[in-house]
């Protein structure tokens, strides 16, 4: 039994290590999209289905599906961490970002039917509910969870879901081919990446994940949390690129501007996950001794009650069978109980 405690306690530890190295490092594979040509092929094929690459770029194709990868994995992460009660409601927002990519995917496939697209609608709603089947099965406690909440936990979590859906999708509703912006007096056009649509669904993106992550920043109370620090200080510089209408280059240099951040923040990282090792450690051993001591003093209690018991017996026998001459039998068995109630 010694051995087994501290075993879990480490296995959970190790556990958290491992979901903080996630947490820190998933905004580089951004960077996957350099190791694709900058020049495009025009058509290829698989599993039968004729791509054709629209945006004339292979690194541009690549990184339209890793920017809507990103927010998807991380909004998945935390909903089966399970960071709040109200996670279900984050639902509809994976629902969409995950059709987005979809609707990414077959928009770059050739002579795509209508059937096509029923079917693909159909199967990546049936993936993505069984994605979610164990939670389903557990609605009842996330309802009464939910009924249990105050009425500013609700609204402030609902607040947060709209906010977050409509920053994703409001880019449907704008018009393509709009090169010029004016709003509220301010020419805003340099701002504008190839045109206005395509620019809004870009910074719908990246706020979408910013306020994914310091929603969850706010959320938990781990000490892994400081990892999420990482994407969340690689997506500001990256909308801070984006505001600078003298920069060409975006989602490629900003890991190495907030490189000295970053170092700061694994060396603390390390420091919080030794603390919370022998944290880990002490609660396992706390909590070990705690129930030794419960074992002890239940089998002690059973030993008493097995004494008690015994007594009882033999009163009830010198009971039955006793004389005026057991008296002083009957005398040191009184005693005998009350020793033993005593010490009970």
């Amino acid at each position: 039994m010694m051995l087994v405690l501290p075993t879990i306690a480490l296995s959970n530890y190790l556990k958290q290590v491992v979901f903080a190295i996630l947490l820190f490092f998933l905004p580089l594979i951004l960077l996957v999209h350099k190791l694709f040509s900058d020049n495009s092929v025009n058509n290829f094929t698989i599993l039968g289905l004729n791509f054709v690459n629209k945006t004339n770029s292979d690194q541009v194709l690549v990184w339209s599906f890793l920017v809507m990868i990103l927010p998807l994995c991380y909004l998945i992460l935390m909903f089966y961490h399970g960071v709040t009660q109200h996670r279900i409601a984050s639902f509809p927002i994976i629902w969409w970002l995950f059709f987005e990519l979809f609707g990414e995917v077959f928009w770059q496939i050739r002579e795509v039917t209508e059937e096509w697209m029923f079917y693909s609608a159909l199967c990546s709603s049936v993936l993505i509910v069984l994605l979610f089947v164990p939670e389903f099965k557990n609605r009842r406690n996330i309802l009464t969870k939910l009924n249990s909440t105050s009425i500013f936990e609700k609204v402030r979590f609902l607040s947060f879901m709209i906010l977050v859906l409509l920053t994703v999708s409001f880019y449907r509703f704008i018009a393509q081919d709009i090169l010029d912006l004016e709003l509220l007096g301010f020419d805003l056009s340099n701002l504008i990446i190839d045109d206005l649509r395509l620019t809004v669904w870009i910074y719908g993106l990246k706020i979408c994940l910013l306020l994914v992550l310091v929603f969850w920043f706010f959320s938990v109370n781990k000490w892994w949390k400081y990892a999420l620090l990482s994407p969340i200080l690689i997506t500001i510089f990256q909308i801070r690129n984006l505001l600078n209408p003298n920069q060409d280059v975006f989602d490629e240099y900003e890991i190495i501007e907030a490189l000295p951040l970053l170092t700061f923040l694994a060396l603390l990282l390390i420091v919080l996950s030794k603390t919370a090792k022998d944290k880990y450690i002490f609660r396992a051993i706390f909590d070990q001794t705690v129930m030794l001591i419960e074992r002890k003093a239940q089998r002690k209690n059973q030993k008493e009650m097995q004494r008690i018991e015994k007594a009882k017996e033999e009163l009830h026998h010198l009971k039955r069978t006793g004389k005026e001459t057991d008296l002083k039998k009957l005398m040191d068995l009184k005693k005998k109980l009350e020793v033993q109630l005593h010490k009970e």
